[in-house]
């Protein structure tokens, strides 16, 4: 746990502190490796051209199995690269989901499956007919399994540690510093003995309060005494701007620095890097969970609305 991480080695994925691989363990977050958290679908689906006429390139996407058997595939073909990856990540967070399964029989009385998204249509399906409901659910549990698993190997967090953030030269951003004596904007010191862990939201158990309230509870138990810890739960676009950045950042930083009077030109990319990446974690806001205020024309049970714990949703037709 007292291991820190070696800067000058930016390409070794193991190349982590012992508070992040200790902390990932309790967790129960496999992805303790520093690899990034925004996910490219094709890792986890299979996409393929589909060839017709019309000159158009067309793509579908579908699931494997560890032998290599097709699990399911999807309903539609997509144009674009966006479209295609919207609608991959819209069957991760679906098809973890029993609900979202519809099992349903063709005209000679045989049992297959469609998948819905979380609006309810339809995504996915089944090209395979069986004889026995039992034979589906099945297959819809090791659907559910291994997209579970696969979303679970992208958990994960990333920590940064201000110090490493000081300043190279004159032009360098620093990180704001109280200048009043409430300690606002920010901090007497905000370099030593600070660090920052970015978090991904949008993970199924992650948007749980309480698995949030335990991930930080552990985090923070774990960190030595003297360190004050700042979290961030983020959303995709932020953290994308935040891996760009802070890999760039590594890269750069695990370079030769330059103090030579003559040579101090050369730093420029890193300083430039750093400035960039300081000004994203200065700026970055949690995300919590939607909730919305008691309607008292619509049963059901609502997300609770905590202070600091919660954001305004709205109901949609009211």
């Amino acid at each position: 746990r007292a291991r820190a991480f070696n800067y000058k080695v930016a390409d070794d994925p193991l190349n982590v502190s012992g508070l992040e691989m200790r902390a990932s363990r309790l967790l129960g977050i496999d992805n303790w490796q520093r690899t990034p958290l925004v996910i490219d679908y094709t890792e986890f689906f299979e996409v393929f051209s589909e060839d017709d006429d019309d000159g158009v390139d067309e793509w579908r996407f579908r699931l494997r199995d560890s032998e290599g058997g097709i699990l399911f595939s999807s309903t539609r073909h997509y144009t674009s690269d966006e479209a295609l990856q919207q609608a991959m990540e819209a069957t991760l967070h679906a098809g973890v989901k029993r609900a979202q399964y519809q099992i349903k029989t063709n005209k000679h009385g045989r049992y297959y499956f469609r998948l819905l998204d979380l609006e309810q249509n339809v995504i996915a399906r089944r090209r395979q007919y069986y004889a026995s409901r039992a034979e589906v659910e099945q297959l819809i549990r090791q659907c559910m399994s291994l997209l579970a698993f696969r979303e679970t190997r992208r958990s994960g967090f990333h920590l940064v540690e201000h110090m490493l953030l000081r300043p190279i030269s004159d032009s360098d951003t620093v990180f704001k510093i109280a200048a009043q004596a409430d300690c606002s904007p920010g901090y007497l010191d905000p370099y030593s003995f600070r660090a920052t862990a970015v978090v991904p939201y949008w993970p199924q158990r992650f948007q749980s309060m309480e698995f949030r309230r335990f991930f930080e509870a552990t985090l923070r138990r774990e960190t030595p005494a003297h360190i004050h810890l700042k979290i961030c739960w983020v959303d995709r676009d932020a953290m994308l701007e935040f891996e760009q950045a802070f890999f760039h950042w590594l890269k750069l930083k695990s370079g030769q620095r330059f103090h030579h009077a003559d040579w101090l030109d050369k730093n420029q990319p890193l300083i430039e890097a750093q400035n960039r990446l300081l000004d994203i974690l200065q700026n970055l806001n949690s995300i919590y969970p939607q909730s919305q205020l008691f309607d008292c024309r619509r049963e059901g049970d609502t997300q609770s609305i905590l202070l600091n714990q919660s954001k305004l949703g709205s109901n949609e037709g009211h």
